[in-house]
């Protein structure tokens, strides 16, 4: 359970003060606490006995013969804080269940996995809650050295709360606004790589293609003055690293882009262009990094906007590690940023160029 007070400043409130400005019946009085939590209207929850804020997680493991099977049930209140990670989602509980299965002498590997969950399950917010199912299925292929390594991944999303009609907020705009939500998406993604030999040096080469589809399926969305969350993307990526018989590694990366979304009244692609190395010193407690990257875009917002820029960067660092426990890291980045895209009002868009210095120290205990 977490309980988290944003100012302690004006000190803890009483509990009839509470009772009678909050309509909240707790059981105890906050200044019998105050040496411990100072409570007031910015704690979160005010009302612990709720259990908003609790939070847990139960999970069982079973390895039989070649498979690794994980089962397990989990719960966030949708009050529920967590200093340590601040992107927590909360408000959301149900079943999850995977199974991995190693096959052919452990060469293949095959992963199945199911979510039910209910978002916003609260109801908090005046918003329904949301049913979440995902199905997701994984194979990857590893026969060996120097023959190349696949991997298929492929997940499918469903988000329904069950809502598809319009409602009309009365106030003084008076907008008709869609709230409900029924939509399906499909992430499918492919890797191959392979290692290999050319004069004497290492290589490897890799391709990989992630497609993301998301279909709005509410039948609202044929009405006039909604929308269509329908979502397209296609990323793909060619990567070439080569490991010399020296400290040295260099790399190439090439990968285009292209999106379509709000039914194609959005669109958006880019080619990226990336190329640098490493050079290690001092039996590798020194390694000094460079590299090379251009980000060339266009695309589209709504009827009016328009997006088209050039993006190329030079970066130098190096990183010193003289022992397992201290770490020294810096780098320099130079920008030049050419933009030649409008916003919808018909503003141009500025150019620029930037310099971008950063130093880290770390110590490990």
């Amino acid at each position: 359970m977490s309980l988290i007070t944003e100012d302690i400043e004006p000190g803890p409130l009483s509990k009839t003060h509470i009772d009678t400005t909050f309509d909240v019946d707790i059981p105890f009085d906050p200044k019998d606490f105050e040496d411990i939590l100072i409570i007031n209207e910015s704690t979160t929850p005010l009302d612990p006995s709720d259990f908003t804020s609790l939070a847990y997680n139960v999970t069982a493991k079973f390895r039989y013969f070649n498979n690794l099977l994980r089962i397990g049930y989990k719960s966030i209140g949708s009050e529920y804080n967590s200093l340590g990670n601040t992107y927590l989602r909360n408000d959301i509980r149900g079943w999850f269940a995977s199974d991995r299965m190693r096959l052919f002498r452990n060469k293949v590997y095959l992963t199945l996995g199911l979510e039910l969950y209910e978002d916003n399950f609260s109801e908090k917010d005046g918003n329904p809650k949301t049913d979440l199912t995902t199905y997701n299925a994984a194979l990857s292929y590893y026969p060996g050295a120097y023959l190349p390594r696949i991997s298929l991944n492929f997940k499918n999303y469903l988000r329904d709360n069950g809502v598809d009609e319009l409602y009309v907020y009365e106030g003084s705009s008076g907008d008709t606004v869609a709230v409900g939500e029924n939509n399906e998406t499909r992430n499918f993604s492919v890797q191959v790589a392979q290692d290999f030999m050319l004069f004497d040096v290492n290589h490897t080469a890799s391709v990989n293609w992630i497609s993301t589809d998301r279909v709005d399926n509410r039948s609202s969305v044929d009405i006039v003055d909604t929308y269509s969350t329908n979502l397209e993307t296609d990323l793909r990526m060619f990567s070439f690293r080569t490991r010399y018989n020296m400290p040295l590694v260099t790399f190439f990366n090439y990968a285009w882009n292209e999106n379509s979304a709000l039914g194609g009244e959005s669109t958006y692609k880019y080619q990226m262009f990336d190329l640098g190395g490493e050079y290690k010193l001092f039996n590798g407690d020194l390694a000094l990094k460079g590299g090379l990257r251009r980000i060339s875009a266009e695309g589209a917002i709504g009827s009016d906007g328009a997006i088209e820029y050039d993006k190329n960067s030079i970066r130098i660092g190096a990183v010193y590690r003289p022992t397992l426990t201290t770490y020294f890291f810096v780098d320099l980045n130079y920008i030049n940023f050419s933009d030649k895209g409008i916003d919808e009002d018909g503003t141009e868009r500025p150019s620029y160029d930037d310099v971008i210095m950063r130093a880290r120290f770390e110590k490990r205990f």
